[in-house]
């Protein structure tokens, strides 16, 4: 099993499945615990509509790295 730790100040989701994309060989993404919702919501949703457009490939992809997003166990901000 291998992961990756990620945090972006900012917290944007679209900048985190960035991440995703060039760094596809991680099983696990650890991002602070108050970006997983965000940007587990972001992938589900880019996921559902790739899915209603007919994308299987894209959809999949999608839904794989909304399950790869974990918590690391601290909040991005004190």
């Amino acid at each position: 099993m291998t992961g990756q730790i990620k945090y972006h100040a900012n917290g944007n989701p679209v900048t985190y499945a960035a991440d995703m994309v060039k760094d596809y060989r991680s099983e696990r993404f650890f991002i602070p615990d108050d970006h997983v919702e965000p940007t587990r919501t972001y992938l589900q949703r880019q996921a559902d509509k790739l899915s209603a457009a007919g994308d299987k490939q894209g959809a999949a992809q999608a839904y794989r790295n909304r399950n790869r997003v974990q918590p690391m166990g601290v909040q991005s901000s004190p």
